[in-house]
């Protein structure tokens, strides 16, 4: 999986225009999620994590006394038992898992999920971000509508500089200066 972040100084007119900062964007899985997202992004799980990949629309899940056994792997069979860690004073059962498939284009991918389960049953959100640095400042890229491609405009979302993100437009504000953004990159 590879995506490139163009950012593209936005500037009066007749002022001279710097060349777009193009940077490599890296995913990178978070462990303890700190980011603060415009909108919920858990999904009810329901027979499958629906993730594409050339096997199928998506991983295969099954309820297994107080957890979930789930595909890993992409193959259709479950290969994996989860049944989380209650949090003492919420109660809400949480875990992680990566699922690991292959594209439509025959490249691989690793796509981490958050699992938790409250009253009302499992759900799942995305595990991971795309990060890289604009002008020095740290940029977050998040998939928030589950659907592998990080660079949906209006439902996928950005924290720039922070944890604390937003939907993602076409344009941010990085170190004081306007950006229009373009990502390039596959999708799951």
């Amino acid at each position: 999986m590879s995506f490139t972040l163009l950012a593209t100084a936005i500037l009066p007119l007749g002022a001279d225009a710097a060349p777009p900062a193009t940077v490599d964007l890296r995913p990178k899985t978070i462990r303890t999620w700190t980011i603060d997202l415009p909108a919920d992004p858990f999904r009810p799980v329901a027979g499958s994590i629906p993730v594409a990949h050339a096997g199928g629309d998506g991983f295969k899940v099954e309820a297994k006394g107080i957890g979930l056994a789930i595909d890993t792997d992409g193959d259709g069979q479950v290969d994996r038992d989860v049944e989380g860690r209650e949090h003492p004073e919420t109660k809400v059962r949480h875990a992680r898992v990566t699922l690991k498939g292959v594209r439509a284009d025959g490249a691989a991918f690793t796509y981490p999920v958050r699992l938790q389960k409250a009253a009302s049953g499992w759900t799942w959100a995305s595990g991971s971000v795309l990060m890289g640095d604009v002008e020095g400042v740290p940029v977050k890229l998040i998939d928030m509508d589950g659907n592998g491609s990080f660079a949906d405009v209006g439902s996928d979302a950005i924290a720039v500089g922070g944890d604390t993100a937003q939907f993602l437009g076409k344009s941010v504000i990085v170190a004081g200066d306007l950006h229009a953004l373009e990502v390039e990159g596959e999708a799951l």
